[in-house]
């Protein structure tokens, strides 16, 4: 447990505020591995161990078996558990998305990423609950719009060459003027790369809450849904790398079960068919819509009639 703006060690501090620099905090913003922290009464040091799933005090607020005072988990001294190394007490230092003040923006975008991609479970952990989802938006918008750049930057200059090797020929008329053409690939790849995206992520946000509310727990929130999909979107990425392209969105929900698994405590197979509802069924109906065209093109094909041959022409 490390202040976040100085770094320094929290154990055993009684003031709610950092020895070092005077940032204040709470226990309560932080994550710990369940039992790996001892919480001690103020009063009479009693010790008590975390048993949630983020290695907090339930219930956190209670009357002292030693004092009987009444305390809550916010006021309580903390120390590694017996045997515990302080550095093993909790996965990460939190979700660095959310310690950009301290951190910077570029290196906790990245660090958001990399966990995202590989430790989705424990940024889901590292996330509080009430954390606000626009928060997990501004991370899921800039990945998106890093992707939807780079991505219109790669037409632009292939369109850019298609333009110099048509003007090199000797092209210009009795066609569509190329810069129109240009600006209308523009558009397609500002909807392709960016608004399809968002609409498709927050759809299966909805769609994500809604099954989980019916086959897990009425109590959940929409909140930690949505910052378990979110913070998983540094997987978006993958589309601009060769040969993994294509796996993007496989990853992306793979890391999003995991990530929905720990933030809701549910188990791997309800986590999956939430996560997979909207996915699956978005293919389900894309590859029907193209049955359904093929279907209708090659019938009226074969249901054309042929044309008649021409009557031959009488001989005077």
């Amino acid at each position: 447990m490390h202040c976040a703006d100085c770094d320094y060690e929290l154990w055993n501090v009684r003031n709610r505020a950092c020895p070092e620099c005077g940032k204040p905090f709470l226990p309560s913003e932080f994550t710990f591995y369940p039992n790996a922290v001892e919480f001690r009464c103020p009063h009479c040091a009693q010790p008590y161990f975390g048993t949630s799933r983020r290695g907090h005090l339930e219930p956190p607020m209670f009357n002292c078996v030693g004092c009987g005072r009444p305390v809550t988990m916010d006021e309580m001294i903390l120390a590694p558990a017996e045997g515990v190394d302080p550095e093993k007490t909790g996965p990460t230092r939190g979700n660095p998305w959310l310690q950009r003040d301290r951190l910077g923006l570029r290196r906790a975008w990245w660090r958001a990423v990399v966990m995202g991609l590989v430790k989705p479970a424990d940024l889901a952990r590292d996330t509080p609950p009430e954390t606000s989802i626009w928060e997990g938006w501004k991370f899921a918008i800039l990945n998106i719009t890093i992707v939807g750049v780079v991505g219109l930057a790669l037409v632009v200059v292939m369109m850019g060459l298609m333009m110099i090797i048509f003007s090199a020929s000797g092209g210009g008329s009795g066609g569509p003027p190329v810069g129109a053409l240009l600006l209308g690939q523009g558009v397609l790849q500002v909807a392709a790369q960016f608004a399809i995206p968002v609409a498709y992520l927050a759809i299966w946000i909805v769609v994500t809450h809604g099954v989980l509310l019916s086959i897990s727990a009425a109590n959940a929130k929409f909140t930690v849904t949505a910052n378990a999909l979110l913070y998983t979107s540094g997987a978006h990425l993958l589309t601009l790398v060769p040969c993994v392209s294509n796996l993007a969105w496989v990853w992306w929900i793979v890391s999003a079960i995991l990530a929905t698994k720990q933030a809701h405590a549910t188990t791997g197979t309800k986590a999956s068919l939430a996560v997979l509802v909207f996915p699956i069924t978005l293919l389900v109906l894309v590859v029907a819509g193209y049955a359904i065209f093929f279907y209708f093109m090659f019938s009226s094909i074969t249901a054309t009639p042929p044309s008649a041959p021409p009557t031959p022409m009488e001989a005077p």
